[in-house]
């Protein structure tokens, strides 16, 4: 998938509740414009009429997107990635005792684990932070993006003292906020350098679809 398209995603729980509205507007246009009985028998509307009617346009149908879940490789250009697990968490007390991220009570804190493998030629400095050309955005099952926790490499697990050279494998833990009513959905996976923008299903029960 081309990053430089910007190729966006949505559930197609969304989807189908607009395409549901949809049809809902033909069927009460079609029950508006159906003569009544009276016309009917009319002798001024007897005649056929030779105009040809117009064929109603069918709804598209959704295309589902085929994606790795929790658990399966995502394989890209420079890296790839495993989500190991995607959880909701309370507040998460730093690996050396201080603060660490929390959503405070009008958010949700989700905890995601990932592995990945370095296939470029250039070093990541730090294994806690990941790939520094490659952002990962992720969304609840009513497509609200979520916002990456500062104190994520805080977490415990996180290896922030070494990095990751060509070929090497690493490990990290890092924490999204969403709204209070937020679901995990999915994730996006953007690689500036390479142009690919690829996602991962978060949610077992979520189908995705390009938008």
């Amino acid at each position: 998938m081309n990053r430089g398209l910007k190729i966006s995603f949505t559930t197609v729980v969304l989807t189908a509740s607009l395409t549901a509205c949809a049809g809902e507007i033909r069927e009460e246009s079609a029950v508006a414009n159906k003569p009544s009985n009276s016309a009917a028998s009319s002798p001024s509307t007897a005649a056929i009429s030779t105009s040809a009617s117009p064929t109603p346009t069918p709804s598209p149908t959704p295309t589902p997107v085929e994606a790795p879940g929790i658990g399966e490789a995502l394989k890209m250009e420079n890296a790839d990635f495993t989500v190991v697990s995607a959880e909701k968490s309370g507040p998460i007390k730093g690996q050396y005792g201080g603060e660490g991220p929390n959503a405070g009570e009008d958010g949700t804190l989700f905890l995601l684990e990932i592995e990945y493998t370095n296939k470029s030629d250039e070093a990541i400095s730090k294994e806690c932070w990941g790939p520094h050309w490659v952002d990962i955005m992720v969304y609840d099952t009513q497509d609200r993006e979520m916002l990456e926790n500062n104190d994520s490499g805080q977490i415990p697990g996180n290896n922030c003292s070494s990095g990751i050279v060509s070929g090497q494998s690493g490990h990290r833990y890092v924490a999204y906020e969403g709204p209070k009513d937020a679901e995990i959905g999915y994730a996006v996976f953007e690689d500036y350098t390479a142009y690919e923008s690829m996602p991962v299903i978060l949610n077992p029960d979520l189908t995705l679809q390009e938008q």
